[in-house]
């Protein structure tokens, strides 16, 4: 199953996202604006120094060179330009321009005046330069502060949802303390405080189930206690009838089989949702139940225990000592005089009846497994284990898969 992000991750990948999609939206709006500003000035000191030149050229007669690092002057007649003006200069006209010669990019304006051009020139390649340097270091203070923020998010995050991630986890380790506390905050309490209502009421719908299982239980045996007396006692009466004698066995036999099978099922009941996990040696639990199930047989089924002695398997005692009860006392009703092998390879556990002169199964089997396979199904369920059974050539194989 795909695993969804975490409210952590959510909110640093909006806030923080988001935070780092506006920071460069500043960042782009910002260099935009001052490369338009540097053109703007570059412009207007150009257009300043032409107005002061002419202003000395009208009130002297002398038109002065500006003397400035990376400013050219030219003064040539209009449509007649000199050999040392550029040739990217020739088609513009009066007013401000920008012209690239080269990778060198030129602002330059153009003044005519009685038949004569003025054309002040200016190499902007030191400015370009700068302005790049400038928005290098911008873009990294921007990323350093769009990393910061995010680590910022997540710590403040991290704080803001600590005490839902120990609700979390005291809810998921079964804590039976009360989950709600003063320090939570509003929502987290109001959570915390409706988990609180729903396990008390669980507790109380436990409580009573287990108060009528136990009710049940005794009506139950009652009943099949008196049972299994008269049987007994019709048996001890007529010692000499053979036929009574037989009758009066698989009386008992059944009334014993029906007694395991409340007893499961009142067990499988009280089960809880979270059942325990402990090690549980399989050998010596596969030995004794098939021991427990040959008290009340005449099965001719032989048992191949090949569990290794050390095998264990992290389980609920209960749920699988009903998986195996019902798994061997299947075996024992519906493969009798095959060899029962059983296996365990860390992941899967078979049961697997072997014939090698087996005749074809009868086709109402699977209605004969009813009950005892449906305990079994629902303890696999109740572990996380799945369960299947499979048809062989030479007998039939229940795999149980653990997760």
């Amino acid at each position: 199953m795909k695993r969804n992000p975490g409210l952590r991750a959510r909110m640093v990948q909006l806030v923080g996202g988001g935070l780092l999609a506006l920071l460069v939206a500043q960042y782009v709006a910002t260099a935009i604006e001052l490369d338009e500003r540097q053109e703007e000035m570059i412009d207007a000191v150009l257009t300043e120094q032409m107005h002061y030149t002419l202003q000395l050229y009208h009130e002297s007669g002398q038109l002065l060179t500006p003397n400035v690092p990376r400013v050219s002057f030219y003064n040539y007649p209009v449509g007649h330009p000199s050999a040392d003006v550029p040739a990217a200069f020739h088609p513009f006209g009066p007013g401000n321009h920008e012209v690239y010669i080269g990778d060198t990019e030129y602002h330059f304006v153009v003044h005519d005046e009685n038949g004569r051009r003025f054309l002040l020139a200016h190499d902007v390649e030191k400015f370009e330069e700068g302005f790049t340097e400038l928005m290098i270091i911008l873009g990294v203070a921007v990323l350093l502060s769009g990393g910061l923020a995010i680590l910022c998010i997540y710590w403040l995050t991290g704080r803001a949802l600590g005490n839902l991630t120990a609700l979390a986890s005291a809810v998921r380790r079964h804590d039976e303390h009360l989950l709600a506390h003063a320090d939570m905050e509003a929502e987290v309490l109001a959570l915390a405080a409706a988990l609180d209502d729903y396990r008390a009421r669980q507790s109380l719908l436990l409580a009573r189930e287990r108060d009528f299982s136990g009710h049940l239980s005794h009506e139950l045996r009652t009943p099949l206690s008196v049972v299994r007396g008269q049987a007994e006692f019709i048996a001890m009466q007529r010692s000499d009838d053979a036929e009574l004698q037989q009758r009066s066995a698989e009386i008992i036999a059944q009334v014993e089989r029906m007694r395991a099978m409340i007893e499961q099922m009142l067990r499988l009941a009280r089960s809880t949702l979270a059942p325990v996990r402990e090690p549980v040696a399989l050998r010596a639990l596969v030995e004794r139940i098939w021991s427990d199930l040959g008290h009340n047989s005449n099965s001719r089924t032989q048992l191949n225990n090949r569990l290794d002695d050390e095998a264990t398997l992290e389980a609920d005692p209960l749920l699988l000592e009903l998986v195996l009860r019902n798994a061997l006392a299947n075996a024992r009703l519906h493969a009798d005089g095959a060899e029962l092998r059983v296996d365990f390879d860390g992941r899967e556990l078979r049961l697997e009846d072997y014939s090698e002169n087996r005749l074809p199964l009868p086709q109402e089997i699977d209605s004969g497994e009813g009950l005892g396979l449906s305990i079994l199904r629902r303890a696999c369920q109740l572990q996380g284990w799945s369960c299947d059974i499979t048809t062989l050539p030479t007998g039939l194989r229940l795999s149980i898969r653990l997760s």
